[in-house]
């Protein structure tokens, strides 16, 4: 079979009259991300562990460290306001805490507590399970080839998403 590589003008994708949304590749990755959100909470929620949007937060800090508030809004796609009633519950929880830049005292920097750190890695088995159970019968070519479309989308959705350079 020979690979057809689409442009902006291809008309292979069918016509606009034969469209349906159940079988668009985005609605699938959707269906696929809400699928997996609602598992992974079901099990945190019985294991008395965090919320999904808790635990990609706790996840997000425990890879990068200490990070400012605007980011983990942008990471977890919660708008500011969101992201600091968030990070209150977090806090009262003692599973992160907030510290001011000591080069600007404006800047306020959300750091894991031991605590906090402590739940993020209880939540990698938890996420490497979940992934295997949606990974199950793919051979290792297939997840890797899997990847790399994914991530071509990825990368095709951020340019879409991107504002047109200034001419």
């Amino acid at each position: 079979m020979k690979a057809h590589i689409l442009d902006r003008s291809s008309a292979s994708l069918g016509h606009a009259s034969d469209y349906r949304i159940e079988e668009s590749v985005a609605y699938l990755i959707r269906r696929i991300l809400m699928l997996t959100r609602t598992g992974l909470d079901a099990r945190l929620r019985a294991s008395g562990g965090p919320t999904g949007t808790q635990w990609r937060l706790l996840h997000y800090l425990h890879l990068r460290g200490p990070l400012q508030v605007a980011e983990l809004a942008r990471f977890c796609e919660i708008d500011p306001p969101g992201m600091t009633r968030l990070i209150d519950r977090l806090e009262r929880q003692g599973l992160c805490r907030r510290l001011r830049a000591p080069a600007d005292r404006r800047v306020v920097n959300v750091m894991l507590t031991e605590r906090g750190r402590e739940a993020a890695e209880r939540l990698a088995p938890e996420l490497r399970q979940i992934q295997a159970e949606l990974l199950l019968g793919f051979e290792e070519a297939e997840i890797g080839e899997l990847r790399g479309l994914l991530e071509r989308i990825v990368d095709n959705a951020q340019a879409r998403a991107s504002p047109p350079p200034n001419v």
